[in-house]
């Protein structure tokens, strides 16, 4: 997800956080604390700690990575179905300026396969996809739809 210059050998985008890159936490952060915001623990004032964003964003940056390799067929399927979630201008400017692949792989797909809207509609929301199963598997964050399970949890 940081984009360091190079292409083999970068560190973790986490790894990144954790030495003080605080300018790539955005829309990182936004976007965790708008995942957060539909859960349960959002109505109880729990907030996520800051160790708690990074270990998210540790576990999804493969994740997020991935959703742009491969072909364009291969990158619309992942991206899914459309959402309702229409992505602020700014989270898109900061993501391409953060995800090499992405600029590439929206040069390829927008608008041959699909709408420029729809792109990123699709692409933000398997984020909050991703983000949602973090926290609902590792950080003990329940949803609407879960059962109610006991995880160890990271809130604070």
């Amino acid at each position: 997800m940081g984009n360091n210059g190079s292409s083999s050998g970068a560190p973790a985008f986490g790894l990144e956080l954790r030495a003080g890159v605080e300018s790539n936490l955005y829309p990182w952060r936004d976007m965790i604390d708008y995942v957060f915001q539909s859960s349960k623990d959002a109505s109880e004032k729990r907030l996520l700690s800051r160790e708690a964003q990074l270990q998210i964003l540790e576990a999804i940056d493969p994740l997020v990575k991935d959703l742009t390799e491969g072909t364009n067929v291969e990158i619309c399927d992942k991206l899914g179905i459309e959402g309702s979630f229409q992505p602020p201008t700014d989270w898109c400017v900061a993501l391409l300026d953060q995800i090499p692949s992405l600029g590439q792989a929206r040069y390829d797909i927008v608008p041959r396969f699909i709408e420029e809207e729809s792109f990123w509609c699709r692409y933000v929301n398997q984020i909050f996809f991703l983000i949602q199963d973090e926290m609902r598997i590792k950080h003990g964050v329940t949803f609407e739809d879960d059962e109610t399970i006991n995880i160890p949890t990271a809130l604070e």
